[in-house]
């Protein structure tokens, strides 16, 4: 003897902890993007993906900042879909708070500056202000601009050390550069 007993049958949500990533990079002047976080649980062929606001940055000095974006799961092909059904209502999303930050260092470059030489005639020796790029290199856009001037008018020698800062035509962006000197000599002979 058989008994058909009529039954309900339910799925429920699978939990899944969504921890973010940390990143980081050498500044190049494009945003930091904090998309990227593991999934505790996820089913075969499923993945993670971030979904808009995407916490950014893009500067040396916003480092640090946690990354508060909102994940989502889709399949490996990206499809948030799966013969019709959203395929993240299958979990039960947590994102865990507090991990995940963004941190964008100081992009390590050389200017140097040139020398220059004359015989003593009472006249100053102004040390000439271009800047060249001799280790790494400035971000598209970016150029050295300087402060000051250097001179020497007496026989002697002193470095040509005006100040050099970097700038992307608009603002001062020395603080995304790890900004190493060279600086050239001037000499004024007898």
């Amino acid at each position: 003897i058989v008994a058909v007993i009529d039954g309900k049958l339910e799925i429920t949500k699978g939990t899944l902890n969504v921890t973010r990533t940390d990143c980081a990079k050498v500044y190049d002047g494009d945003p930091l993007r904090g998309d990227r976080a593991t999934g505790d649980r996820l089913v075969g062929g499923h993945t993670l993906r971030a979904l808009d606001p995407i916490t950014e940055i893009t500067n040396v000095w916003e480092s640090g900042k946690a990354i508060e974006t909102r994940f989502t799961v889709v399949t490996a092909d990206g499809s948030e879909t799966v013969d019709g059904h959203i395929l993240a209502d299958n979990y039960q999303i947590t994102h865990i708070d507090g991990v995940g930050v963004l941190a964008v260092t100081a992009r390590p470059i050389t200017g140097s500056t040139p020398s220059g030489e004359k015989i003593y005639d009472g006249t100053p020796l102004v040390g000439d202000q271009a800047v060249t790029c001799t280790r790494g290199g400035l971000v598209k856009n970016h150029t050295f601009m300087v402060g000051g001037s250097v001179s020497i008018t007496d026989a002697g020698t002193r470095k040509n050390d005006f100040a050099i800062f970097v700038s992307d035509g608009t603002d001062n962006v020395t603080v995304n550069y790890e900004l190493t000197y060279e600086y050239g000599t001037l000499t004024v002979k007898q």
